[in-house]
């Protein structure tokens, strides 16, 4: 049995529950209740023709934790019952955005700026002013999303001055990833701030940032958890890596022609096996999270997947056009060339945005049909 919301899950609003079973159920009850244990009407608390899939209606509900219970007779006539926990909040669902837009945006950068070293140094420099910004969006992202949790958990704003709740917290998975986090964005601060330091604790940091999404995330449940987490971990520091590399790109076509097309083509050499990996370890996680084709387009998940995948498309579009016609003529001295790989740039600059923000949401708001 799968739900949308998903058990767990934080979302930023919900207007129905989503209850998918492996056979047809009559719905007998749906109980819902409040983070105080307090029962909440329901619209319609039972659907009594047998279905495979329910959709209920939900009444407009304040921020706060919530749990749905249900009880129902399968289609051989045994009772079953279950029950799913989720998180209605705006600001915590923007917490968690921007700290994955800043592990992944801030991380690419430092990976442009280990991989490509002998780049222009204005491109240089910008890569590194943005990897040491997105490493502190996310730094003060994550303590405040924790903060939230604490909140919640005691009922009101003065629970966040109760240590006892704090070490609750703390101690959870989500507490544990997010302390994972923390640490390699520190390391990979200082990485970015000393250069010399950049490869040997600066790329480690990154690595840890980025596994705090395994630890937490869906691939969490996938056996076996190794191979799964490994696969997130490649998916994402090759997305970090090209998303990441943008804006310096853009830097770098302001050089001149011989010092533009230098690095141009260095990129393109990274990005010949980066790409690859990045979307051969994606389309495992796909097929392995969403197992069923029809859930790419009824569920929450299958929709923001598809977003992505979308933004991913054009993006290689982009990209290829890059490489196979704008690279080329700046090469050759085209004085024009320059202007229109900027126009590129900044399309693949928009679409990176939107790309990274179906990452995040799809790390942290929703949950897979699996």
């Amino acid at each position: 049995m799968t739900s949308e919301p998903a058990d767990g899950a934080t979302v930023a609003s919900v207007e129905s529950a989503v209850l998918r079973f492996d056979e047809p159920v009559r719905l007998t009850a749906v109980t819902l209740s409040n983070g105080a244990g307090e029962e909440i009407a329901l619209p319609r608390s039972r659907s009594l023709e047998p279905a495979a899939q329910v959709s209920l209606p939900l009444p407009e509900l304040r921020p706060g934790d919530y749990r749905l219970d249900w009880r129902a007779l399968s289609a051989d006539g045994h009772p079953v019952s279950g029950g799913f926990d989720f998180t209605l909040e705006l600001l915590r669902a923007g917490l968690s955005l921007l700290a994955s837009l800043g592990i992944l945006g801030g991380g690419g950068a430092l990976l442009f700026a280990v991989l490509l070293p002998r780049a222009p140094e204005p491109a240089l420099r910008l890569a590194r002013h943005l990897a040491f910004a997105g490493s502190g969006l996310a730094l003060l992202a994550l303590p405040l999303r924790l903060g939230l949790d604490v909140v919640f958990l005691g009922g009101g704003w003065t629970a966040g001055l109760d240590p006892a709740l704090w070490e609750v917290v703390l101690t959870s998975p989500a507490g544990q990833a997010a302390q994972v986090q923390a640490g390699g964005l520190l390391l990979l601060l200082a990485g970015t701030a000393v250069p010399p330091l950049r490869r040997l604790v600066g790329l480690p940091g990154l690595l840890a940032a980025l596994a705090g999404f395994a630890l937490l995330g869906h691939t969490a449940d996938l056996q076996p958890t190794w191979l799964a987490q490994a696969l997130l971990l490649v998916h994402l520091a090759g997305l970090a890596f090209w998303l990441g590399s943008l804006w310096p790109l853009l830097r770098c076509t302001e050089a001149p022609p011989d010092q533009a097309a230098a690095a141009m083509e260095r990129f393109s050499r990274q990005a010949t096996w980066a790409v690859p990996l990045l979307l051969a370890a994606g389309l495992a996680l796909v097929v392995w999270l969403v197992g069923r084709p029809e859930a790419l387009v009824d569920t929450l998940y299958g929709r923001l997947l598809l977003a992505k995948l979308a933004g991913v498309a054009v993006l290689l579009a982009l990209a290829s056009a890059n490489k196979l016609r704008f690279v080329p003529r700046l090469c050759r001295g085209d004085p024009a060339a320059a202007g229109r790989l900027a126009t590129a740039i900044r399309l693949e600059l928009l679409l990176a945005v939107g790309v990274l923000a179906a990452t995040a949401l799809l790390t942290s708001l929703a949950g897979p049909p699996t």
